[in-house]
């Protein structure tokens, strides 16, 4: 047997040998196409993933007391240029490990909750992972307000020159106070002690009418007016509804107190 390398046996040639002819050109693109949408998915599938927060990702405390913040912000009832308003979130418990949720929380009060100097505010994730958590809230209203320069005796009419106006924190009043522009028409519904704020819970419309005095009672409507004379039975301020005996036919008739001291009435 010759050697293959013998002239006597030519070597035969291979049915794989890597030509250049047009089929070669067509697999070479074909395989250029096919590595570059396998990387175009790739870089898709990465940022897909990127805006999805990871199972170990944490919800930032910051970014929740941020939040609700912003959120009191927009619904305490301080409203307005007459208020300096601070909302300070309290710092959570860095132990605390919340998973990060994919949108932002939903943010809600307590039932019974009520906007005040110490808020309580409820933050609630639903996806990927469920969670909830209140947040506690300090709420500091600054406001221009009416301070008794002295003790104010009940019933007594409510005058500027009892009062110093001084900016106090106006959160902390559960009855909200007496703007100094509120003051006329009003009087103390209790003891006023010397250094207080002056809050609505203090107050009630200034008496016009007391009880026995005799008033002018107008009964009325949009075509007739008829006046008589009559009996308060109760003190009444301006607006305020008072039971009125009628002199002459001695029914008892309700209307309501006007700023000349008489009762009016409509049928």
């Amino acid at each position: 047997m010759l050697p293959a390398s013998s002239p006597h046996c030519p070597a035969r040639p291979s049915r794989f040998r890597v030509g250049h002819g047009p089929a070669s050109v067509s697999l070479g693109l074909v395989a250029i196409s096919l590595l570059f949408w396998l990387a175009l998915a790739t870089v898709a599938q990465a940022a897909a993933a990127s805006t999805l927060p990871s199972s170990s990702a944490t919800q930032s405390a910051a970014l929740l007391r941020a939040q609700t913040e912003d959120w009191l912000q927009a619904r305490h009832p301080w409203q307005g240029t007459d208020y300096q308003v601070t909302i300070t979130a309290e710092p959570l418990d860095a132990r605390l490990r919340l998973p990060a949720c994919a949108s932002t929380p939903e943010l809600t009060l307590p039932a019974g909750q009520r906007i005040g100097a110490r808020t309580t505010v409820m933050a609630a994730c639903s996806a990927p992972s469920p969670w909830r958590l209140l947040l506690p809230v300090r709420i500091n209203a600054q406001a221009r307000a009416l301070v008794a320069r002295q003790a104010i005796a009940a019933g007594t009419a409510l005058r500027p020159e009892l009062f110093e106006v001084s900016w106090r924190d106006v959160a902390t009043l559960s009855q909200g106070h007496v703007p100094p522009d509120a003051l006329n028409g009003l009087e103390s519904r209790l003891l006023i002690a010397g250094g207080s704020i002056l809050t609505r819970a203090l107050v009630k419309p200034e008496t016009l009418v007391r009880r026995g005095q005799q008033v002018l009672l107008r009964v009325k409507n949009a075509a007739l007016s008829i006046s008589m004379a009559g009996e308060a039975l109760s003190d009444g301020g301006l607006g305020e509804r008072i039971k009125v005996r009628n002199l002459s036919s001695q029914k008892v008739l309700e209307g309501a107190v006007e700023a000349d001291g008489s009762v009016s009435m409509a049928f």
